[in-house]
């Protein structure tokens, strides 16, 4: 019976300690980087400065922009609340300091056959510095 009642404590505080939690902060990004949809390093800038996470799903790109987020397993969605835009991140690795997060944007066809804007993925370090 003690086992059982050692097994439900553990199992308790692991359920109760969820990545949101530590991810709450703010998050400096200290590098990016771009890939064509050929898998190429390519150039580019994000405009990304800061993620703020804050509790209840609330959070701040550069500490104006608002956004609501939400973590399942290890993908972080981010919804824009200005554009209305979504973007799904995995979340590669993720320390008490440190957060790298991947995303692939496949390619977008336009209005006319053979218009289209070209996939490409993008992995972006972050810094916690509060």
């Amino acid at each position: 019976m003690k086992k059982f009642f050692l097994f439900i404590s553990l199992m308790t505080i692991v359920s109760c300690t969820s990545l949101d939690y530590s991810i709450l902060g703010v998050w400096a990004l200290v590098d990016e980087q771009f890939f064509n949809d050929q898998g190429q390093e390519s150039i580019g800038e994000s405009g990304i400065k800061t993620w703020t996470f804050k509790k209840n799903g609330i959070g701040y790109e550069n500490s104006s922009s608002p956004f609501d987020y939400s973590i399942d397993g290890k993908f972080l969605t981010i919804h824009d609340i200005n554009k209305d835009n979504e973007w799904t991140y995995e979340i590669q690795e993720m320390t008490s300091t440190y957060l790298q997060v991947y995303i692939f944007i496949p390619r977008v066809y336009l209005s006319r056959p053979g218009d289209y804007i070209n996939g490409h993925s993008s992995i972006y370090k972050f810094k916690k510095i509060e």
